[in-house]
C-alpha cells in the first residue's frame, strides 16, 4: 500500500513536471510571437535619412574648422585599364596618390607633402610645398634640385593669366576631401546605416555596404556623384578621365563606404573601398575587375597643429622661369 501510494505521487510529479515543462515552452513561444508583433519592422529608409541628416550636419561643422593635420589617398587597382589623362596635372591613379599635411584657414598656411605613385615604383615622386605670407613653394622633382623651391607669389598668380594653375590647385584641397561627402548625398537613404556597434543614439559611424541587393542603385549614384566630384575639380586636374562616371560602370558585392565622426562631431575619417567591373567587358575580360580605393583622415581638429617646415632659402621665382620659357628659352636660364 505504501509503495502504491509512492509510485501514484511519482507519477503525479512526472506530470505536473511534464506539464510544467510544456507550459513554460508555450509561454516562450508566445512570448516570442507576442515580441514580434509588438516589435514594428525597421524603416532603414526612414532611419537612413536620419543619418544622411546627421552625416551632411557633420560636414558642415567641418566647413567651419580653422586648422587641422590631414591624410587622404586615392587609388585605381585595375590591371593598367585605367585610362590617363593626357596632357593633366593629375596623371593616372593606379600607382597611387597620396597627400598629407597640416591646414591653416585664417591667415592661409599649408605645409604639404603629395606623393605620386604612392605605391611604389620607379616613377615615385614626391611633391613638397609651402604657401605662408602669400607666397607659395613648391619642389617639382626632377626639375627642381634638392632643397630647391619654386616661389609663387599667389597675389599676383591670382590677378594675372598664368598658364600654371595655383590658385585651383589649392583649391582642390577642400574638394579632394570630399569625395565620401559627394557619394552618401548621392545615395539613396535606405543603404546608409549605423554601424551597430555604436550607441543608437548617437551613431558616430556609418557604413553603405554594397551587396547583391543594392549594386545597381548604388553604381547609379556612385557615377552620378563622381562627375559632380570632378567636375568641381580644376579640369587641368584631368579627374574626369578616370571611369567611375561611365556609364558601364558596374559595382561588385563587397564594396564599403565609411563616415567615422568623433565626439564633438567633426568628420574625422572617411574611407571607400569599390570593387567594380566594366559591364561591357568581353567574355575574355569578365574576370578582369578594378578597385577603386579613397581614404582621408583629419586629426587634432581645431587643435593648432605645429607647422614645421622652414620657408626655404633656395628659390627660383616662378616668374622668371616664364619669362625663360616666353623668350623661347634664349635668355639665360634662371
Amino acid at each position: 500500500m505504501f509503495m502504491s501510494i509512492n509510485v501514484t505521487a511519482a507519477r503525479r510529479r512526472k506530470s505536473l513536471l511534464r506539464f510544467g515543462a510544456v507550459a513554460a515552452l508555450a509561454a516562450f513561444a508566445f512570448g516570442i510571437v507576442a515580441g514580434c508583433e509588438e516589435t514594428p519592422a525597421r524603416d532603414f529608409a526612414v532611419e537612413g535619412e536620419a543619418w544622411k541628416a546627421a552625416i551632411a550636419e557633420a560636414y558642415e561643422r567641418n566647413d567651419s574648422l580653422d586648422n587641422y593635420r590631414f591624410e587622404g589617398s586615392i587609388t585605381a587597382a585595375d590591371g593598367g585599364r585605367t585610362p590617363s589623362a593626357s596632357g593633366a596635372l593629375l596623371p593616372t591613379i593606379e600607382g597611387g596618390i597620396a597627400w598629407s599635411g597640416v591646414l591653416y584657414r585664417e591667415p592661409a598656411r599649408l605645409e604639404a607633402d603629395v606623393r605620386v605613385g604612392a605605391n611604389g615604383g620607379e616613377g615615385a615622386r614626391t611633391f613638397p610645398m609651402l604657401a605662408q605670407d602669400g607666397l607659395f613653394y613648391i619642389s617639382v622633382p626632377p626639375v627642381n634640385k634638392p632643397d630647391e623651391y619654386f616661389v609663387i607669389d599667389l597675389a599676383k598668380a591670382r590677378t594675372e593669366n598664368d598658364p600654371l594653375p595655383i590658385e585651383p590647385l589649392l583649391n582642390a584641397a577642400d574638394a579632394f576631401d570630399d569625395l565620401a561627402r559627394t557619394l552618401v548625398a548621392r545615395i539613396a537613404p535606405e543603404w546608409v546605416r549605423a554601424a551597430e556597434a555604436d550607441a543608437p543614439a548617437s551613431p558616430l559611424r556609418f557604413v553603405v555596404d554594397v551587396t547583391d541587393e543594392n549594386a545597381e542603385p548604388v553604381a547609379a549614384a556612385v557615377r552620378e556623384a563622381y562627375a559632380d566630384w570632378a567636375a568641381s575639380l580644376p579640369p587641368e586636374l584631368g579627374a574626369n578621365a578616370f571611369g567611375l562616371s561611365d556609364e558601364s560602370l558596374r559595382l561588385l558585392p563587397g564594396g564599403t563606404i565609411v563616415i567615422a565622426l568623433d565626439e564633438a562631431g567633426y568628420v574625422v575619417d572617411q574611407r571607400v573601398e569599390l570593387p567594380f567591373a566594366d559591364g561591357t567587358a568581353t567574355a575574355n575580360e569578365a574576370d578582369s575587375s578594378a578597385t577603386f580605393s579613397y581614404a582621408f583622415r583629419l586629426t587634432e581638429p581645431n587643435g593648432s597643429p605645429d607647422m614645421t617646415r622652414s620657408v626655404p632659402e633656395n628659390v627660383i621665382p616662378f616668374e622668371n622661369v616664364l619669362a625663360f620659357l616666353a623668350a623661347g628659352g634664349g635668355a639665360a636660364a634662371p
